[in-house]
């Protein structure tokens, strides 16, 4: 009794502290952890797959089918330009259609005045012309809408080309192989004109060697349903007064947008 009196008496032991486990400290005793799984990256399936994958309602147009679809069409396009240059061909050799002819057979100017004013010179003049036009075509009518005709005196040096007025024609139809003579008169009044450039035409209008231009500006077409008219222009250019009571009877040039010229 005495000694487990004793026993009870005696003070319990303190505990101690227990001991804080370093970072990274790893029981040797402990099983090994498994090691971590990560997810596995899906590899991205061929054109072919992914194409066959999707749904009906979103499948995309084969590339075949689209380089089809050009060639089909391009195949097409060559195909209507043959026709059409074949088609062109033959109406060609069918019609074989040539241009307009015209010439200028005559220029009477009976009147010709240059008056000089303090301010400078004016100009009155009046011009006859006749000019013949020739379809000579053996299967086309062609028919000229209405002309404008301007008659020019040619300039020397930087004096330019002075206006001697202009006229009309009518309307004309052109019968196949058929040759028309057309007069026009020309007027102009109270033109000013520079007093030196007066007195040089003046001068040569005396002595005939005044060079005279004359230009038409009309449209071509074929007659009897003829829907395309082509305007043109009809030069006949640098001839002398001189020149024209000797017989001379140029040939005029059909001028295409302003700078094709066709013989």
């Amino acid at each position: 009794m005495h000694a487990r009196r004793s026993m009870e008496e005696q003070p319990l032991a303190t505990a101690k502290p227990a001991l804080q486990k370093p970072p990274g400290y790893r029981d040797p005793a402990a099983p090994a952890p498994a090691p971590a799984r990560y997810p596995v990256r899906a590899q991205p399936l061929p054109p072919s797959l992914r194409s066959s994958n999707l749904k009906r309602g979103q499948q995309r147009p084969p590339r075949r089918c689209f380089r089809r679809r050009c060639c089909c069409i391009f195949l097409l396009i060559l195909l209507l330009l043959f026709v059409v240059a074949i088609a062109g061909g033959l109406s060609y050799l069918w019609f074989q259609p040539k241009l307009l002819s015209f010439r200028l057979e005559s220029i009477q100017i009976p009147k010709f005045n240059v008056t000089a004013k303090a301010g400078g010179s004016s100009l009155d003049a009046a011009s006859e012309l006749r000019i013949r036009i020739t379809n000579p075509n053996k299967k086309i009518n062609l028919s000229l809408a209405a002309t404008r005709v301007l008659v020019y005196a040619v300039g020397d040096g930087d004096g330019g080309d002075v206006s001697l007025g202009s006229g009309s024609l009518p309307k004309l139809e052109l019968e196949r192989k058929n040759s028309t003579l057309m007069k026009v008169e020309t007027k102009i009044k109270g033109a000013a004109v520079d007093e030196i450039l007066g007195r040089r035409l003046s001068s040569q209008f005396r002595s005939k060697s005044l060079r005279v231009k004359v230009e038409l500006r009309t449209k071509v077409m074929i007659s009897h349903g003829g829907a395309v008219a082509a305007p043109v222009r009809i030069l006949c250019d640098g001839v002398s007064l001189k020149q024209m009571d000797g017989g001379a009877s140029p040939k005029c040039v059909i001028n295409l947008f302003k700078t094709i010229n066709l013989h």
